[in-house]
């Protein structure tokens, strides 16, 4: 059969265009590893880890809940040197070095205090493996009350039943108004703690979660190389980290919602809070306080004090109220009760545990016992859903590949073995197994 001019013109235009999208495909196929240089464009594809990647892909611990006095840690349980001795060290995202307590030491380590009774030292001679590396090191937390001192040695640590030989860590011989060693979890440097097990091949990726569980539940949980679904509820929304050495992401908004009417705004102005668990209290900013006060119906007046260290008040005053404190990032808004800010001085006397400052903005323990929270340093992201308990079930996730394109409503996926779901900028890569309150 003949063809006609105009049946040989369609098919000149049909194969026209299977070689012009063939042509595309492999320009995409070329290209997209490499698009990670266009800030922004992005979003990540997070893929679970098989069983083939071995039982070291990620390391799942428990975190012991400590009171004392006034004030709380999430305690993370190690061993260190040969033969191993037991360490017990708050976990800090608001820290990037790791330091232990060794006597003899000037200051909270001369065991004066009941966490060092409780908590065991390291002691440095016992161990056959330490080296010392004749550097030292000196980091001062927050303002500067807070600061430890020393030497950095090297030595096997043992955590979640993995072994790091060779770990670089500080022994303080100099500590100023801290009762325990601190894990810290950002990369100030490259010799924190996430950094060197990663470095070491024993997680999979340098992402992970932590659940705080609160007075209540009094313990928490941390998964290096992954995270645990069975800690919250819904998705997890994404927000860039705004200074890549530290914790810290942008808040939008605050807002306070009483029985049966909508939230109330107190603060439109965004701010850079850290996220910190060596922190117990929120710290905002003082118009921000004042306004929750007044909206709460605290009894005392502004100006509110700077840095007061909470508000005291009758507990039955929050116990029985269903207000909100909320908490907008981007899109994403937490609905936060102000209960769930508040803890125990004495019997029926307790404070509210949000302080006033000028500068330096900070949500603490009292805000993140409420929110289930993942690091993705390879991202510089940081990744919020609503917290919860309905047991545990870790999962390994490998370092993220950016290798889906958001161009507006069209998303070119150029590999990723999972669905992913764009929203805005909130990428949903594994749904939390608890059900909503």
């Amino acid at each position: 059969m003949r063809l006609t001019k105009l049946q040989w013109l369609w098919l000149g235009v049909v194969a026209t265009i299977g070689i012009v999208l063939a042509y595309l495909v492999s320009i995409l196929a070329y290209f997209v590893p490499q698009l990670s240089i266009f800030s922004g464009s992005l979003s990540p594809a997070h893929k679970p880890i098989t069983t083939e990647a071995g039982p070291s892909s990620l390391i799942a611990v428990d975190l012991r809940y400590q009171r004392i006095a006034n004030r709380w840690s999430y305690m993370l349980d190690v061993s260190l040197g040969t033969p191993p001795q037991n360490v017990s060290l708050q976990v800090d995202t608001g820290a990037g070095f790791t330091w232990v307590k060794s006597p003899p030491a000037v200051g909270s380590t001369s065991c004066d205090n009941f966490s060092c009774r409780k908590n065991p030292l390291y002691h440095q001679q016992r161990s056959s493996t330490r080296k010392d590396l004749k550097r030292s090191f000196d980091y001062i937390y927050g303002k500067g009350k807070h600061a430890a001192k020393g030497n950095r040695h090297k030595d096997h640590i043992h955590i979640g039943g993995v072994t790091i030989p060779q770990f670089m860590f500080g022994i303080a011989n100099k500590i100023v108004e801290i009762d325990d060693g601190v894990a810290g979890l950002v990369p100030h440097d490259k010799d924190s703690l996430q950094d060197q097990l990663f470095r070491g091949g024993k997680i999979a990726s340098r992402i992970f979660g932590i659940y705080l569980g609160g007075a209540t539940n009094r313990k928490g949980s941390l998964v290096l190389g992954g995270i645990d679904p069975k800690k919250y509820t819904g998705s997890l929304s994404r927000h860039d980290v705004v200074e890549h050495d530290y914790f810290k992401i942008r808040l939008d908004s605050v807002g306070v919602t009483k029985t049966g009417t909508t939230s109330v705004p107190v603060s439109q102005t965004s701010i850079n809070v850290l996220l910190d668990t060596g922190c117990n209290h929120s710290i905002l900013p003082v118009p921000v306080v004042e306004s929750i006060l007044e909206q709460i119906g605290f009894p005392q007046q502004p100006p509110v004090p700077v840095l007061s260290k909470g508000y005291e008040l009758p507990c039955a005053y929050l116990r029985n109220t269903s207000i909100t404190i909320d908490f907008a990032f981007g899109k994403r808004t937490f609905r936060i009760p102000i209960k769930n800010f508040m803890y125990e001085l004495e019997p029926n006397l307790c404070v509210l545990g949000i302080d006033a400052a000028p500068e330096f903005f900070v949500l603490g323990d009292t805000f993140l016992e409420s929110v289930y929270v993942v690091r993705d340093e390879d991202d510089a992201s940081i990744w919020l859903a609503p917290a919860a308990d309905c047991g545990s079930s870790p999962i390994a996730l490998e370092p993220t590949t950016r290798n889906l394109i958001d161009f507006g409503a069209l998303a070119v996926n150029s590999g990723s073995s999972v669905p992913v779901q764009i929203n805005a900028k909130s990428i949903s890569f594994t749904k939390g197994e608890c059900e909503s309150n």
